[in-house]
């Protein structure tokens, strides 16, 4: 509970931002697994694999 996640971004040239979340569990409409079941993110991962 309370991770932090760093997220990068870069484009070309010399533009760039950093972000920093702190995401906790629960039932909040923004909590980390509700975001992750909004995004499908199981599926998404485990398409990668071959």
């Amino acid at each position: 509970d309370g991770q932090r996640i760093l997220m990068f971004s870069y484009g070309s040239g010399l533009a760039s931002s950093l972000f920093s979340l702190k995401l906790h569990m629960g039932e909040h409409p923004f909590s980390l697994s509700n975001i992750a079941d909004v995004l499908n993110i199981s599926e998404k991962l485990e398409s990668r694999h071959v």
